[in-house]
């Protein structure tokens, strides 16, 4: 039994590497977020053409943006704590993906700053992360290691 108690399953050493890393990557949404929130353009050194698109959101493209950024953020901390609300809070975060991307590549006209090669590469990995956090978060609550 080596002293575990019956039912508990041990936490997988990928669990804190995942859980580390997509905190820190997500605090840099969180900044990236906060930013735009108080209006301070040259924290993230955003061109007053970017800055202008970016603070001129609807309100259900915020909403959206919102709960992207956040859900991710909150999901990386869940993880940490094994909770299964990662789960949860991971697919709060690709519905927030996806109203973004939606407003951003086909609702609204993007600045020509904004559509370069670099973005586009930017854009994939932000959602290659948040799908794949989303899947991860989902199997290890498959498997019991979150509760």
């Amino acid at each position: 039994m080596n002293g575990r108690i019956i039912g508990e399953v041990k936490t997988p050493w990928h669990l804190w590497a995942v859980g580390v890393l997509a905190t820190l990557w997500n605090a840099g949404g969180i900044f990236s977020w906060y930013t735009i929130m108080l209006g301070d353009p040259a924290a993230m050194g955003f061109t007053p053409e970017q800055f202008a698109y970016l603070t001129g959101y609807p309100i259900w493209a915020l909403v959206t943006y919102t709960m992207g950024t956040w859900g991710a953020f909150l999901g990386s901390l869940a993880l940490l704590l094994r909770r299964k609300l990662a789960v949860i809070l991971f697919a709060i975060a690709v519905l927030g993906l996806a109203g973004t991307t939606i407003y951003e590549r086909v609702v609204s006209t993007l600045p020509a700053s904004l559509q370069g090669a670099g973005q586009i590469i930017f854009t994939i990995i932000i959602w290659a992360t948040t799908l794949g956090l989303f899947l991860y978060s989902r199997a290890l609550a498959g498997k019991g290691v979150l509760r």
